[in-house]
């Protein structure tokens, strides 16, 4: 404000007229800002009627519009008029006409989807999900809904059900969203002979938790004290988030994919690129999706499921999924008709017979999917063949390639040579010296230009090639023509 020269002149406002400038001050705030007390603490108690605000759909409503004024644009005329005493205001200039900006709001589910047990046995599952959408890639949802009751139980039998339902539906649902799935529910993203790494820090996930959230560091720190796992903090952080404009719903696929895009991410601004694809993740994510979809970036998903129940699940999933026309027969699969026929109750002997059939096709399809997992440890291609041409034609589809390493045959330790002949219960064996290094699987193959392509692999099947060539003072030369002798140790 600017001082007016001589005592004389100024006119002195007294308390009363001042408190009315402040309150027709406050009332023009209100019109030009709506509310503002909006977000302020202690004033829950004004009016919020004036407030414009953008109502988002609920569910079973349709499309509706939403208009947003411009306050800037607001037309001053019906404003009330400030007295300034003996000062005279200054003209305005006529005001614009007021602009609005309508929104058309597509019809969203605020609240999360809501997904029946997969605890049930897979025997008496009932597959039909009415969620999820045929044809459509699985929601990543799902698949939070999976994780999220294998971390709510320790029981095998209750783990190997809700794997062996979820992959069933997945299956029935949207088949090429099983491979994606399958990752995830593995946290790894690749075979371990080629693996992918996510290069992600702490720092990246933090950073990007904070820049969506909108929470400081600080207060993402005492989140992280009093929960101890980076994906409770940033479920607890992304809880009371809200945006205005809808985001595409998460699916297996899109995860997948998106994981894949951040480890390829090299060089300059990497870091910035990392974090931006993740906040694109965390800002689509809703509910339990927020939670493991960090922990999956951590690498961390803290659920019971291992590699050895993943692969008893898709056994059985194969064997109670209903068999495509056409693409393969269902020797290894139970009849869908007699899966309605199996009842809770103990005392039907149909029922009995129905679950004693399908606990044998378990063990057979278990046994072989193990085996064929044995000799070629690729998710990617036992899938795709059980895709095409279902449990009979696995072993043909995926077998033992030179490339590819074998899993170990890794033996038990054990304390004295009594305890050896009570293990193997009188059975012969031979013995042999255990000597110090490296244990490793040498692949050779010969190209079409003669040339001979040469991969070692460490017995956890990581490549190591390249720093085997470094290390080694001398080049070993490999030929093909070698005569392998295999004995075999019968019983």
């Amino acid at each position: 404000m600017s001082k007016r020269s001589g005592s004389g002149t100024s006119q002195e406002r007294s308390p009363k007229k001042k408190r009315g400038l402040i309150a027709a001050d406050q009332s023009r705030l209100d019109l030009y800002f709506s509310s503002p007390t909006n977000g302020h603490p202690g004033r829950e108690g004004t009016d919020r009627k004036k407030e414009p605000q953008l109502r988002l759909a609920k569910p079973g409503e349709g499309p509706h519009n939403t208009e947003i004024i411009d306050v800037d644009l607001l037309d001053e005329d019906a404003l009330p008029t400030v007295a300034s005493g003996s000062s005279s205001a200054p003209a305005r200039p006529p005001s614009s006409p007021r602009r609005t900006l309508s929104v058309n709001v597509p019809e969203i589910a605020v609240s999360d989807i809501e997904y029946s047990t997969l605890t049930t046995d897979s025997l008496t599952f009932r597959s039909e999900t009415p969620q999820l959408q045929a044809g459509h890639g699985v929601p990543y949802s799902f698949l939070a809904h999976a994780l999220s009751e294998l971390s709510s139980t320790r029981s095998r039998i209750s783990i190997l059900n809700i794997l062996t339902n979820a992959i069933r539906v997945i299956i029935e649902y949207h088949s090429p969203s099983l491979l994606p799935a399958i990752y995830l529910l593995s946290n790894t993203l690749s075979p371990p002979y080629s693996p992918v790494e996510l290069g992600l820090g702490p720092s990246v996930i933090s950073k990007a938790i904070q820049h969506v959230s909108g929470l400081s560091s600080a207060a993402l720190k005492r989140l992280y004290t009093s929960t101890g796992d980076v994906g409770d903090v940033a479920f607890q952080a992304k809880s009371k988030v809200r945006t205005l404009v809808p985001h595409p719903s998460l699916t297996a696929p899109m995860v997948y994919s998106t994981l894949l895009q951040i480890s390829k991410c090299a060089g300059q601004g990497a870091a910035a690129k990392k974090q931006g694809l993740v906040e694109r993740l965390l800002v689509s994510a809703k509910g339990e999706e927020v939670r493991y979809l960090v922990r999956t970036l951590s690498q961390n998903l803290r659920v019971g499921a291992v590699r050895t129940s993943i692969f008893i699940a898709l056994a059985r999933a194969m064997v109670l999924v209903k068999p495509s026309s056409g693409l393969y027969s269902s020797e290894h699969c139970i009849d869908p008709t007699l899966l309605k026929r199996v009842d809770i109750d103990k005392k039907n002997k149909k029922a009995n017979t129905v679950k004693d059939t399908g606990t044998e096709k378990f063990k057979a399809a278990e046994g072989l999917i193990r085996r064929v997992y044995a000799q070629h440890p690729s998710y990617d291609d036992i899938i795709n063949a059980l895709l095409e041409s279902g449990l009979e034609g696995l072993s043909a589809k995926v077998p033992l390639t030179v490339g590819i390493p074998l899993r170990p045959t890794l033996g038990s330790p054990a304390r004295s040579l009594s305890e050896v002949y009570t293990l193997l219960n009188g059975r012969e064996f031979t013995a042999e010296y255990k000597y110090d290094g490296q244990r490793a699987q040498i692949h050779a193959s010969k190209l079409v230009d003669g040339t001979v392509n040469v991969h070692i692999f460490s017995r956890h099947l990581e490549d190591m090639t390249t720093k085997a060539s470094l290390e080694a003072p001398y080049k070993v030369k490999i030929t093909l023509d070698v005569t392998l002798s295999i004995r075999t140790l019968l019983p």
